[in-house]
């Protein structure tokens, strides 16, 4: 658990919040304006994955592993 950069709170957080701060879903859905942070802060960390991610992980997306050892 991390602590919610917005509300405090020790959550289940992801880096989604304004300049990839961690915050909890709660907080990524409270107003408009953070939905659409969360949603650009996601789509930008999906783009750098290549194409090929996995998400569902606290960190946020990252590469899909073959992926990541064609590129290497």
């Amino acid at each position: 658990m991390t602590k919610c950069a917005t509300c405090g709170k020790d959550e289940d957080c992801r880096p989604y919040g304004r300049n990839g701060a961690w915050i909890c879903f709660r907080c990524a859905m409270a107003t408009p304006e953070s939905k659409l942070t969360a949603a650009t802060q996601f789509k930008g960390q999906l783009d750098a994955c290549g194409g090929t991610a996995i998400i569902g992980e606290e960190t946020g997306p990252r590469p899909y592993a073959e992926r990541a050892k064609a590129v290497n």
